[in-house]
């Protein structure tokens, strides 16, 4: 039985399958071309040409998989779990005007105190839609 380990960062997205002992048996690397970063597209399509990358023989022992990525990269998805929105990258601050509506809910010493967290971020995207739609959710790696 192998582990697959899968890192979304911000120059590109890896892949490496390792076995108990942690030997490596198959790694490889997609590097993002200009823009591709923010798209969900890419992501998704990225993440496929990897796992097309392992050989057959490979994929068929995986049986755990890791997902890491930056933390504060998020996304908001439908309930059909269709991307939304592009994705915000671990320090976008274009949401840095949700920040007071943050402070007045969320401790002052809090990490989520922000422009670039989480939280300002989505409390951002909820103030740009003007909706309640039922199933929209944040998405992250």
């Amino acid at each position: 039985m192998l582990s697959l380990g899968i890192d979304f960062g911000t120059s590109g997205v890896r892949v490496i399958a390792i076995d108990a002992a942690g030997s490596v048996m198959a790694q490889s690397r997609y590097r993002w071309a200009a823009g591709e970063v923010v798209s969900p597209s890419a992501w998704q399509q990225a993440l496929w040409h990897l796992l097309d990358e392992l050989p057959p023989k490979i994929r068929a022992q995986i049986s755990r998989i890791a997902i890491n990525g930056t933390s504060a990269t998020m996304l908001l998805c439908a309930g059909n779990r269709q991307p939304l929105t592009e994705v915000l990258l671990y320090n976008d601050a274009r949401g840095r005007t949700a920040l007071e509506a943050v402070r007045a809910i969320a401790p002052c010493q809090s990490p989520v105190m922000s422009a670039t967290s989480t939280l300002v971020k989505a409390m951002w995207l909820y103030q740009q839609r003007h909706t309640d739609d039922d199933g929209v959710h944040i998405a992250h790696q």
